[in-house]
């Protein structure tokens, strides 16, 4: 038997389900941009990464007396050379305000050694702290806010190391030990301490990028998208 169903003005119709548009109507602006989370593992940027190398490569007592022959022999240009020598000098005295010694044989050279190595891992730790706070920071900066901001982590490093070790320097005595006079060895050690901030800031900064294919770059064809 067929079931009879009312038509007609009076016939009540079935309420329609709702559909999808009408269950979550649409958002007509975009959503927030969010920076993408920090690279989880806790490993060193590269930066920091040459910062740490540098100083043991350049700072061990093995390449630094080397360092300490070619200063003088860049110092003793003449004319033109010097010109040229100038820049390379620079390099190397900020490498040489980098320096370190584990073996310590004369005690006379103790105090000396004790305020050099304390600036040199001051100046890591600062440096190394900084840099990576910059790497986990979001969002990104611009390339040229980035390039300050490297450039500014070992210059503030630098002069950290070289207040901390002037203050040593001075409290031990470290001055005496070659008969400098104590303001002049004051003065070298925080100009050495600043230099190497500097020479290790335009490398990092403007130097290294140079070296490494930009965000832009597809790593497996090499062309710009």
């Amino acid at each position: 038997m067929v079931s009879w169903t009312p038509s007609g003005p009076g016939r009540a119709e079935p309420p329609t389900p709702p559909g999808p548009l009408t269950r979550a109507p649409l958002d007509p602006l975009p959503p927030p941009a969010v920076p993408p989370p920090p690279p989880v593992g806790g490993g060193l940027p590269l930066a920091a990464r040459v910062v740490v190398l540098l100083v043991l490569a350049a700072g061990n007592p093995w390449v630094s007396g080397s360092l300490t022959e070619w200063r003088f022999d860049l110092s003793d240009a003449e004319g033109v050379a010097a010109l040229v020598a100038a820049p390379g000098e620079m390099i190397v005295s900020a490498l040489l305000a980098l320096r370190w010694e584990v073996r310590i044989t004369d005690d006379r050279q103790l105090p000396f050694w004790l305020a050099q190595n304390a600036r040199t891992l001051v100046f890591v730790l600062v440096t190394v702290w900084l840099l990576r706070r910059l790497a986990a920071a979001g969002p990104v900066p611009s390339p040229v806010h980035r390039a300050l901001a490297v450039f500014a982590a070992p210059v503030a490093g630098g002069a950290l190391a070289a207040a901390g070790g002037v203050v040593l320097l001075v409290l031990l005595g470290a001055g005496d030990v070659y008969g400098y006079d104590r303001a002049q060895y004051v003065r070298g050690a925080l100009v050495d301490g600043v230099l190497a901030g500097f020479v290790l800031g335009v490398l990092l900064a403007w130097v290294l990028p140079l070296s490494r294919p930009t965000p832009t770059d597809d790593p497996a064809t090499g062309k710009r998208r």
